[in-house]
């Protein structure tokens, strides 16, 4: 019974790590106009940037890339944890 909710409290922290990788890493590397970067950036993480700056926004995309790498790692490590160990 233990290792039954041990095993889905670890699941609902992949899945939680998966949702917000992939959201993050989508909203670095798609030019969207609604503020989604900016508010990740200042709201989420407490940046304070010129977001007018090319090379700093220029950036972000390989950040994003990573971001997402890590949020598909992270829905593959959540289907199946016990057979998935190397990527927890």
């Amino acid at each position: 019974m233990k290792n039954n909710i041990a095993l889905t409290l670890l699941k609902v922290a992949l899945w939680i790590t998966c949702v917000f990788h992939l959201l993050v890493g989508i909203s670095l590397n798609l030019p969207i106009g609604i503020g989604l970067k900016e508010w990740i950036g200042s709201g989420v993480y407490g940046a304070q940037v010129d977001w007018n700056q090319a090379q700093f926004v220029y950036i972000l995309k390989p950040l994003g890339a990573f971001m997402l790498v890590l949020g598909i790692m992270a829905a593959i490590a959540a289907r199946h944890p016990l057979k998935n160990k190397l990527m927890i």
